[in-house]
C-alpha cells in the first residue's frame, strides 16, 4: 500500500492523480444528480482559445469535453503509474528526478492519447445520432437573427433554450429583409450543412 501511495502521488504522476480525483468526483455528481452534465463542458472563445481544433488535433473530438478528457487523463495517469512505479527502483538526484518526471509526463500524456483517442471512436457515431436528434427537435421552433442578413449562404440566429442560448446557422433560399433582432420560424433542419431553412416569423 505505501508503494502505490508512493507511486501515486510522487512527481509526476500526482499531476494525473489530481486530474483523476477531479473527474471522478465529477462523474460521481453527476450520476447522484448533483451537477449537471455539461458544467465542465467549456464554451471557450474562439480568440482565447480554440479547443476544438486542440480536441480535432489530439483526436478527441466528436464527444463532450468532460469525457475526451476523462479518458485523456485516466488513461495517461495508468501509463504515468506504470512508468513511475519502474523509476522507483533508481536512486536520482533532485534535478535528475524532476528533468525524469517532466519527461514521464509527456510521455504518459501521448501515449494516453493514443490509447483514448481510439476508445472515443465508436462513441463518436452515439453523440453523432445524439446530437442530430436534438437539432431536429428545434425544427417549427422561432429563433432570433443575430447576423445582419439571411441568405442561401449565410446567416445565423439564436434560439432560447432558457439558459446561454444555442447559437445555430440558417439560410432562407427566398429574398427576405431578415435582419438583426428579427424572429424567424425554423422550418426544416439540414443535417449534412448543420443549417436550418427559416421564414419570417
Amino acid at each position: 500500500m505505501e508503494l502505490f501511495f508512493n507511486t501515486t502521488f510522487g512527481f509526476p504522476t500526482i499531476v494525473f492523480t489530481c486530474a483523476v480525483i477531479m473527474f471522478t468526483l465529477y462523474w460521481l455528481c453527476a450520476i447522484l444528480g448533483m451537477v449537471e452534465l455539461e458544467i465542465l463542458d467549456f464554451d471557450l472563445d474562439e480568440t482565447a482559445l480554440d479547443l476544438t481544433g486542440l480536441m480535432q488535433k489530439m483526436k478527441l473530438d466528436g464527444v463532450p469535453v468532460t469525457i475526451a478528457l476523462s479518458l485523456l487523463f485516466y488513461f495517461s495517469w495508468v501509463v504515468s503509474m506504470a512508468i513511475q512505479y519502474q523509476l522507483l527502483n533508481f536512486d536520482l538526484s533532485v534535478l535528475a528526478n524532476l528533468l525524469v518526471g517532466i519527461g514521464v509526463m509527456i510521455v504518459s500524456l501521448f501515449i494516453g492519447d493514443m490509447i483514448a483517442s481510439q476508445a472515443v471512436r465508436p462513441l463518436r457515431k452515439v453523440f453523432r445520432d445524439q446530437e442530430v436528434l436534438s437539432k431536429k427537435d428545434l425544427v417549427g421552433q422561432v429563433a432570433t437573427v443575430r447576423s445582419h442578413s439571411v441568405s442561401q449562404t449565410f446567416g445565423e440566429a439564436i434560439f432560447k433554450d432558457g439558459a446561454a442560448g444555442i447559437q445555430i446557422k440558417i439560410r432562407s433560399y427566398q429574398e427576405n429583409q431578415l435582419t438583426k433582432g428579427d424572429q424567424v420560424m425554423l422550418l426544416e433542419y439540414q443535417s449534412q450543412q448543420d443549417t436550418y431553412t427559416v421564414a419570417k416569423h
